[in-house]
């Protein structure tokens, strides 16, 4: 294996999006219970969001095998990637662009429509 590589993450999520407070930004969802909520198993991937990010645009992250990937949702665009090749991207991205409207329609549900 080669030398490990730092990878600068530059995005446009707003500042509260990495885990700092702002004021009024109480999101409320119904599922308190899940905090991970798991909206697709796939080829090894697992596709979710996190209970606690209703603040932000609607988005899915994708796990496998020690990788994470974030796109963001409508339209799908990449925000952060950690550890995945340019092939297996390619393949995930196409994947979520194919289930795009589920994703959303679970998310909206979970947070509500107007998030």
């Amino acid at each position: 294996m080669g030398q490990p590589v730092e990878v600068r993450v530059f995005s446009t999520a707003p500042p509260y999006a990495f885990g700092l407070r702002v004021a009024g930004h109480a999101v409320q969802h119904k599922d308190r219970a899940n905090p991970m909520p798991t909206v697709l198993r796939w080829r090894g991937y697992r596709f979710y969001f996190f209970s606690n990010e209703g603040y932000e645009p609607p988005h899915i992250h994708v796990d496998r095998g020690g990788n994470s990937v974030k796109y963001w949702l409508g339209p799908v665009r990449l925000a952060r990637n950690f550890g995945f090749g340019p092939v297996e991207l390619t393949v995930i991205e196409r994947k979520v662009r194919q289930e795009e409207t589920v994703f959303l329609e679970r998310w909206n549900e979970h947070f509500g429509s107007n998030t």
